[in-house]
């Protein structure tokens, strides 16, 4: 579920992100990336709250390693910028439904998800030092590219669709 959770804001962001730089009538994609951060937020906590109530050493061992060496700054960040300043910001209807705020919002879920992403996989890599900086930021750069190539790829195609049903 947490990483079905994951990538739904993911994708959903990176829509929203696509449909707000378009200059076309707006729908309401505040009220549904709310209800996804909420969605997040909830099975993230829920999680957590299974496995310390339930006292299970090998799954809380994941959480030790994510809450020590700095990570658990990461994860305040993560609740901070991912849940609570949204959440609350887009309680009012300006930020909900206005292109701006909800194109920051949108745009933040995004980057905050590679961060995510690293929260949840670096702490078990014993990895460190130059190979790390390194490795880093040739995926991002590696799926972010394979990704845009494969958004282009569609959207390229869906306007050749669209531009025969016209004809």
């Amino acid at each position: 579920m947490l990483f079905l959770t994951f990538q739904l804001v993911a994708g959903f962001a990176f829509a929203v992100v696509v449909a707000l730089q378009r200059r076309g009538p707006t729908f309401r994609y505040g009220d549904i990336l709310l209800a996804l951060l909420m969605l997040w937020a909830y099975v993230h906590a829920m999680q957590y709250i299974v496995i310390w109530s339930g006292d299970i050493p090998d799954e809380a061992i994941w959480y030790l390693r994510r809450s020590s060496d700095g990570w658990g700054v990461v994860l305040t960040l993560l609740v901070m910028l991912q849940f609570v300043i949204p959440f609350f910001a887009m309680l009012s209807q300006r930020v909900r439904y206005e292109r701006g705020p909800l194109l920051v919002i949108a745009a933040a879920t995004l980057v905050l998800r590679f961060v995510e992403a690293f929260w949840l996989v670096l702490p078990s890599v014993s990895v460190a030092g130059p190979v790390l900086l390194l490795a880093v930021p040739a995926t991002v750069l590696a799926v972010g590219g394979v990704l845009m190539l494969a958004f282009g790829e569609m959207q390229r195609r869906v306007e050749a669709a669209m531009a025969q049903k016209a004809r």
